[in-house]
């Protein structure tokens, strides 16, 4: 009788309090996801991508802007016979200080948007001088 009165005389409330629930650990937290770059290594690990925006037949060559879409470069020279594209080698090799056999345009080479690879320089060293060229 003592047990069946106890339950009659304590709050429900109180009875179910916890029941069955275990206490729950804060969910882990994620880490926070990347900055998106215009840099990035290529498969090998050796050689550092640059997405570039192009703007062909400007009145002097120079980086124009540093975003996560691409490294804005406009080129002292027309879009015809490759003339801007080995503008752009030209203008990349003078601001990385590398030579010009160490860029290699990946892709893009009839487009605004390219893909330049540049050895012997990782992403954080070339960020810095791109955007010391700024």
């Amino acid at each position: 009788m003592w047990g069946r009165h106890a339950l009659l005389t304590t709050a429900p409330s109180v009875l179910w309090r916890g029941m069955g629930r275990k206490a729950s650990a804060p969910p882990p937290s994620k880490p926070p996801p990347p900055t998106p770059s215009p840099l990035s290594l290529d498969r090998s690990g050796t050689a550092t991508l640059i997405t570039i925006a192009a703007k062909p037949a400007a009145k002097k060559s120079a980086i124009t802007e540093f975003s996560p879409e691409g490294v804005g470069v406009a080129l002292a020279a027309p879009p015809v016979e490759g003339a801007a594209n080995t503008e752009l080698v030209r203008l990349l090799a003078e601001v990385l200080g590398v030579r010009r056999g160490a860029l290699n345009l990946r892709s893009g080479a009839r487009g605004r948007r390219k893909v330049v690879a540049v050895v012997g320089l990782d992403p954080g060293r070339t960020e810095e001088l791109l955007r010391a060229a700024l």
